[in-house]
């Protein structure tokens, strides 16, 4: 089981600047809160380049909402 949930963990942080609408609809599958946020920041990221609507729109609806503008305002910053 461990090495299902890695290979998940993998390819959901692996595929959140190529996919972010995959990667958003498996985040439920990850268990682990720091790997799920990271492949989360990812696809924010992502989204947000082509489409800062959505990527707000996503960001407002999530659990994790305080620490993925926090992200975002970090990207804008740079």
């Amino acid at each position: 089981m461990a090495n299902s949930q890695n290979a998940i963990d993998d390819i959901l942080r692996n595929a959140g600047y190529r996919d972010p609408d995959f990667v958003i609809a498996n985040l439920d599958r990850v268990q682990d809160t720091k790997i799920k946020l990271s492949a989360f920041q990812d696809a924010i990221y992502s989204i947000y380049l082509n489409n800062p609507d959505k990527a707000q729109k996503l960001i407002d609806a999530s659990e994790h909402k305080e620490a993925l503008e926090a992200y975002i305002h970090k990207i804008n910053q740079s």
